[in-house]
């Protein structure tokens, strides 16, 4: 499997044009493989929901739907034809923290408020069978916020809690310090692409992506993905692009 465990569908994004992308990226960097996106929402963003709507909106109305709601909900299917794969799309959010951290709750589209301490943050997606992820942006790792990060390291274990690294991070910043020891006490480290909210950047999304090595249950789609993320003894490896050092200075803009 191959997952894109950051995936934005800004409103502002062509947002079939952007799965379309997505799976092609994903099928290029691994092919033969079952291809996923997981969703990471912010608040104000429903992409999830209107998936589903689509999906409900084509349901009998042909024999060979592109949407397709599977796992009571939990995963939807999107066939592009064309000779590409299908790609499953799982829901997502992506809340703010009090201390200004990312926290990314993979397969769940809950409810979960910006604004407040990210160990709270972690324990509400931990009781809503979501897998938490302490995700790196730019800036927020460094200084003050340094500590925090490493202060959830110390009050959440590995079964617990993921590391999301992004492709984002350029290509001449090396392995943040927290990553490195997150590493080494064997975190499960997750790449993903983190597209910007501007017209175009959906061509960012399958970039930057996991390789799972772990067998593909057709019959559960969302949950065989998920266990195999958490569970210790599956390997997983970052493969993809990151920024280039000329591209950095023009994605901040």
């Amino acid at each position: 499997m191959i997952v894109d465990t950051h995936v934005h569908l800004y409103p502002v994004y062509d947002r079939e044009a952007a799965l379309r992308g997505c799976v092609q990226r994903l099928a290029a960097l691994a092919p033969a493989t079952v291809a996923y996106a997981c969703l990471t929402e912010r608040h104000d963003c429903h992409a999830y929901k209107a998936l589903l709507d689509t999906a409900a909106a084509e349901s009998g109305m042909t024999a060979n739907p592109r949407y397709q709601v599977l796992e009571d909900g939990h995963c939807v299917a999107f066939r592009p034809g064309g000779g590409l794969p299908p790609l499953f799309v799982l829901p997502g959010r992506q809340i703010a923290t009090r201390e200004r951290l990312e926290v990314l709750c993979i397969g769940r589209d809950a409810a979960i408020p910006d604004g407040e301490p990210a160990e709270l943050t972690i324990r509400r997606i931990g009781e809503l069978d979501g897998l938490p992820v302490l995700a790196w942006a730019v800036g927020k790792w460094l200084f003050k916020r340094k500590r925090f990060v490493e202060r959830l390291l110390e009050t959440f274990g590995p079964d617990q809690l993921l590391i999301g690294d992004s492709a984002m991070r350029p290509v001449f910043w090396p392995e943040p310090a927290p990553m490195r020891v997150a590493r080494r006490r064997q975190y499960r480290l997750l790449a993903g692409s983190d597209p910007l909210p501007r017209a175009g950047d959906e061509s960012q999304a399958g970039r930057y992506a996991t390789l799972v090595d772990a067998a593909f249950d057709p019959q559960a789609p969302a949950r065989s993905l998920l266990a195999a993320l958490i569970a210790p003894a599956v390997p997983l490896r970052r493969i993809g692009s990151r920024c280039s050092l000329l591209e950095f200075p023009s994605r901040m803009r």
